[in-house]
C-alpha cells in the first residue's frame, strides 16, 4: 500500500484504516489516494449504527488503542475449544454524574471466541427500570450520555439509573448477557451553583475509574495498586453537627485499621467518630474525640462488615454532642481485594 502523504500522523490513519476495513472483510480499491483519504476519513469518523449512540467507530476503537489494546489484537483470534453462544455479562458496571452529562463505564474484558459484538445500554428514571429505554449498541469502554438524543444535555442534579448487557453475534444470530447489575447503577448531575472546581473533582473521579477498570487482575501485581499495596484513606472532617461523610471506592477494599488525629481544639465527653458502610451499619466502635493533636486508635473492627465493594460506600459518621470541637482527620487503612 502506497502511503497517502508525507505527514507521519496521516500515514498511521491510513495505515490504521486499512487495517481496519481489511478485518471487515473490505477488499480495499485502488484509488487516487489524494482524492480517497477525505472522504474515507468522513465515512469511517461519522458512520453510526442504530440506535445511533455511537458518537464515531474510529472513536470507540481508539478508546482501546489508547489503552494499548486493539479491538482486533492477536488476543482475539485465539481458537475457542467450543464456540461460546450467550456472552458473559459485563462486570464492575459504573455511572457518574456531571454538569450536563453522565458518564458510564465498565470493565474491559477479553472473552474466549472474541464473539461480542458491543455492550448495549439501557436508561431510566426509576431504580425498578420499570421505564427503562434500550439506548443501543457501544463498542467502546465507556460512554458519556448527554441526554441521548436531546443534544441539550441534563439540567441540574438530575438521576438516571443503567444497566448494560452483552451483545454477541454468532454468525447471522445474535445472543445477549443478563442485564447488569441486578440493581442499577444511577449517576446524578451536579446541583445549580456548581463551579469547575466542582465539574473537576467529578472529572478526576470519573477518570481513575475508568483507568482502573482498563488494568487486568493480575497485571499490576508489583505496582503500587497491587493488593499487596495496602492503600491509606484520609477522610478530613470538620467540626459541625451531627452528620456523615460519604466517601465512594474506586476499588474493592478490606479495611484491616482505623485512627484518628484530632484537630481544631478540644472535644467533650459524648463526641464520637465511627467508621461505617454506606448502609450505616458499624465497621468499628464508637471511637471518642478528646484533647486536640491526640492520636487515637479503633479498638474494634467488626468483620461482618469491614469489606467495602467496589464503588461502594465508606462512610465517617460524626457525633456532636453540641459543646464541643469535633474536627479531625479519620485515617482508614485498606488492603485492596481484586
Amino acid at each position: 500500500m502506497a502511503l497517502i502523504s508525507s505527514d507521519p500522523t496521516t500515514d498511521i490513519i491510513q495505515l490504521w484504516m486499512d487495517e481496519y476495513l481489511a478485518q471487515m472483510g473490505f477488499v480495499l480499491p485502488i484509488l487516487d489516494p489524494i482524492a480517497a483519504v477525505p472522504t474515507a476519513l468522513d465515512t469511517i469518523s461519522t458512520s453510526t449504527t442504530e440506535p445511533a449512540i455511537r458518537e464515531s467507530l474510529v472513536l470507540e476503537a481508539f478508546q482501546e488503542i489508547g489503552l494499548g489494546l486493539n479491538p482486533y489484537d492477536v488476543i482475539t483470534r485465539i481458537t475457542p475449544i467450543t464456540f461460546p453462544t450467550t456472552p458473559d455479562p459485563p462486570v464492575d458496571v459504573y455511572a457518574l454524574g456531571f454538569d450536563i452529562e453522565i458518564g458510564v463505564s465498565w470493565h474491559i474484558q477479553r472473552l474466549v471466541g472474541n464473539h461480542i459484538r458491543a455492550v448495549e445500554i439501557r436508561r431510566a428514571t426509576l431504580v425498578d427500570m420499570s421505564d427503562a429505554v434500550v439506548l443501543g449498541e457501544f463498542r467502546g469502554l465507556f460512554w458519556v450520555d448527554k441526554n441521548f438524543p436531546v443534544p441539550e444535555g441534563w439540567g441540574d442534579s438530575i438521576q438516571r439509573f443503567y444497566q448494560i448487557r452483552s451483545v454477541a453475534a454468532v454468525g447471522e444470530t445474535a445472543y445477549y448477557s443478563a442485564w447488569t447489575p441486578a440493581t442499577p447503577v444511577s449517576g446524578t448531575t451536579l446541583a445549580a451553583g456548581a463551579t469547575n472546581v466542582d465539574l473537576q473533582a467529578r472529572v478526576d473521579e470519573f477518570t481513575r475509574r475508568v483507568q482502573s477498570q482498563h488494568i487486568f487482575p493480575g497485571a499490576i501485581l508489583g505496582s503500587d495498586m497491587s493488593p499487596d499495596v495496602p492503600v491509606l484513606l484520609r477522610v478530613v472532617v470538620p467540626t459541625g453537627v451531627t452528620g456523615d461523610i460519604d466517601t465512594v471506592l474506586a476499588w474493592r477494599g478490606r479495611i484491616i485499621d482505623v485512627w484518628l488525629i484530632k484537630t481544631g481544639g478540644a472535644a467533650v465527653q459524648g463526641d464520637t467518630i465511627q467508621v461505617q458502610t454506606g448502609a450505616g451499619a458499624a465497621i468499628t466502635n464508637l471511637i471518642p474525640l478528646w484533647s486536640d493533636q491526640q492520636k487515637i486508635p479503633c479498638e474494634t473492627i467488626d468483620d461482618a462488615t469491614y469489606d467495602i465493594a467496589d464503588a461502594g460506600t465508606v462512610r465517617v459518621r460524626r457525633v456532636n454532642s453540641g459543646a464541643g470541637n469535633v474536627a479531625c482527620e479519620v485515617y482508614i487503612l485498606f488492603q485492596r481485594i481484586l
